[in-house]
């Protein structure tokens, strides 16, 4: 993301925030995967390994799972 969409929006989606009783750091912003888990019509593993691929290339750090 570029600097000037960082401010227009007023916060930074990859932003790590910490869990203190885990330890665990996350992004602000996450991936929900129900789409990728086939909930509305199958997804390829290739698609879904991308998906993931460029969602971290992106910086998050969440992914929810829950169905």
């Amino acid at each position: 993301m570029r600097p000037e969409q960082e401010r227009a929006m007023g916060w930074d989606p990859t932003e790590l925030r910490t869990f203190p009783r885990a330890g665990l750091a996350v992004s602000t912003l996450g991936l929900g995967t129900t789409a990728i888990g086939g909930l509305f019509e199958a997804t390829s593993d290739a698609a879904a390994h991308a998906t993931f691929a460029a969602a971290a290339a992106a910086g998050l750090r969440y992914f929810d799972t829950a169905p």
